[in-house]
């Protein structure tokens, strides 16, 4: 008899250490499920169309909205972290050199996933946009980080050809340096679709008809919401930091999200969801 309850008293106890350990390991699963995502950090080198609306800002604000199970977005939204300058061009930001708090400086002392750089399309020639795009590109690739081009939108007298030469220029670098494109422009041509009148071109432009408005500036960041993310921008806030909340309606935003997704997919094709 005494053996017996020996015997069952070390099967209880087996019992016990194998469920013990068992829960470890579901809870040990659920906290590693739990745990938050690695933040993508960005950083934008451009000029006004990047911090009219205080564009980083707003795609901080979609990554925030998103499930909890994609990954939030740092970008350099403070200004004094910024790496862009009114009327800048790639290249007057890469002679800038590498002092304190430049282009240069910036992607060589810190951590990016991304940089993403806009240039002053208007007027630099197609041969200082890819020379100074590849040189910025080699000193990304160099500090680790993935090279987005934003490609933003003309002027509304150059509808819909100034937006697509803008684009092709973006392209052509993409293609021959297998570079991903935020293609903010033909999002902007894709949402107006064909013979826009003048007032719905007017939507999406600041007052000046040169910088985008508020609408305008949430299209761009979708397009690099969905570049950053591999996935799609719908369903996300349609609040603007810093902006009434009734800028943009949720039906004009969902508007906004869906014509971003389509020209992403169709310029960059399907690309896997990112988990940093």
């Amino acid at each position: 008899m005494k053996g017996t309850t020996q015997l069952l008293l070390g099967v209880m106890g087996l019992v016990a250490l194998v469920t013990g350990l068992a829960a470890t390991t579901v809870a040990t699963a659920q906290e590693k499920e739990a745990a938050p995502l690695k933040p993508i950090r960005v950083l934008f080198v451009g000029n006004s169309q990047v911090y009219y609306n205080q564009l980083p800002k707003i795609v901080e604000a979609l990554a925030e909205s998103a499930p909890k199970e994609r990954p939030r977005i740092v970008a350099d939204s403070r200004p004094s972290d910024r790496s862009v300058a009114g009327g800048a061009s790639l290249e007057s930001h890469w002679k800038r050199g590498t002092d304190k708090n430049t282009a240069r400086s910036k992607i060589a002392e810190e951590q990016w996933d991304y940089v993403i750089l806009q240039d002053f399309t208007s007027y630099t020639s197609n041969e200082s946009f890819t020379k100074h795009a590849q040189l910025f590109d080699e000193l990304s690739r160099k500090n680790g980080a993935q090279t987005v081009l934003l490609s933003t939108a003309s002027f509304p007298t150059m509808v819909p050809k100034g937006f697509l030469d803008v684009h092709e220029r973006h392209a052509v670098f993409a293609r021959e340096f297998k570079v991903p494109i935020a293609a903010g422009g033909k999002a902007w041509l894709k949402y107006w679709g064909e013979n826009p009148t003048q007032e719905q071109i007017l939507s999406l432009y600041d007052a000046d008809k040169g910088h985008p408005g508020p609408k305008g500036s949430y299209l761009y960041a979708c397009t690099i919401y969905a570049i950053l993310t591999g996935q799609s921008p719908v369903g996300l806030t349609h609040i603007i930091p810093n902006q009434p909340e009734n800028t943009i309606t949720p039906a004009e935003a969902k508007q906004f999200q869906e014509a971003a997704w389509q020209v992403h997919q169709e310029v960059n094709g399907k690309q896997p969801a990112n988990k940093p």
